[in-house]
């Protein structure tokens, strides 16, 4: 019924992860598909989230009550695009264990199938930002911290702000840049501190959360630890570990990639890390009770993916880029 477009549908087709995510395939696909693509990147399909319905249930599916016409919600890893599970596409082939069925939560119907499907890639990575590498449940509540988001103007930065205040916490801060927009989506969910770039924090947190790509991810930048409490959390949606085992390999790669910022308390933060269905299904649910949202930059039909990929492209887009399958 619906996907939409994340950053990493635009790098992969740089480049991006290539090795690293031909590893995962072979390690995870059948043999014989494995060596079909051995020596290619392709085929290739983008695509990371979506709504849409069941067709043809297998053992397993039905095993765990899916059905035929249930409406579904679910993500799929990078490395998947290299086979069969890629979400621009009019079907896909995806392990239950990566669906939740919508068709069984209250209040499905409250919010549309193109506002969901902005949700689930970018909503992982940022619970697994916070809950995996930084340490901190969405579902439980931390009353004395206080935490700083970096780049809190992207999806996965909103999703971050919005989870932190369901937590409770004592003060939420985000630095963002200095356009209108992103200043009215900080303010919307609940910044307690705007801090427009390139100004600076005037204290320190327990948690810095970093959603800013920079330019080149293997040269160490640590320009917020400064800024953090003795014994805080320093997190970027930007580890070294793709790029390095890109340009050095399997072996090098992760030698440099875990030698990266070894003297400092840095967790990298990486899509679907411990992620369990259960966490998508509380942050769906949430949305369906209105508790946390996405702004949608623009709605286009499948037929015009390039132009969406274009309009991804260009690095101010604030909300998600959705694609509608139904009213093309």
């Amino acid at each position: 019924h619906a996907a939409s477009l994340n950053p990493i549908d635009l790098q992969q087709m740089k480049g991006y992860g290539s090795n690293s995510f031909k590893l995962a395939d072979t390690v995870t696909d059948n043999l014989y598909e494995a060596q079909l693509r051995e020596t290619s990147d392709f085929p290739q399909t983008p695509g990371r989230d979506f709504v849409g319905e069941i067709v043809l249930p297998g053992l397993q599916a039905r095993e765990a009550d899916f059905q035929t016409n249930d409406i579904v919600i679910g993500a799929t890893f990078p490395h998947q695009s290299l086979g069969h599970a890629g979400a621009l596409s009019d079907y896909i082939s995806i392990p239950t264990c990566q669906l939740i069925n919508l068709s069984r939560l209250p209040g499905h119907d409250r919010v549309s199938h193109l506002q969901l499907a902005a949700l689930p890639y970018a909503g992982i990575t940022a619970w697994s930002a916070l809950k995996n590498s930084a340490g901190y449940d969405p579902r439980k509540e931390y009353s004395s911290k206080k935490a700083l988001v970096v780049g809190a103007s992207g999806p996965v930065g909103l999703l971050i702000l919005q989870f932190l205040k369901q937590c409770k916490l004592k003060q939420v801060d985000v630095i963002i840049p200095k356009d209108q927009t992103a200043f009215d989506l900080a303010k919307k969910y609940g910044a307690d501190e705007i801090i427009k770039s390139p100004e600076k924090p005037a204290h320190k947190y327990d948690l810095v959360v970093d959603c800013v790509r920079p330019e080149n991810v293997l040269k160490p930048a640590k320009p917020w630890h400064s800024y953090l409490e003795q014994g805080a959390r320093y997190v970027t949606l930007n580890p070294p570990i793709l790029k390095a085992v890109d340009e050095y390999g399997l072996l090098f790669g992760l030698a440099r990639s875990f030698l990266f910022n070894k003297d400092c308390s840095t967790s990298y933060a990486l899509f679907g890390f411990g992620t369990k269905a259960d966490d998508l299904r509380t942050m769906v649910q949430w949305m369906l009770n209105g508790q946390i949202s996405l702004p949608l930059h623009k709605v286009y039909p499948f037929e015009k993916v390039p132009e969406a990929f274009d309009q991804l492209a260009q690095r101010a887009v604030r909300g998600k880029i959705v694609i509608d399958f139904i009213n093309k």
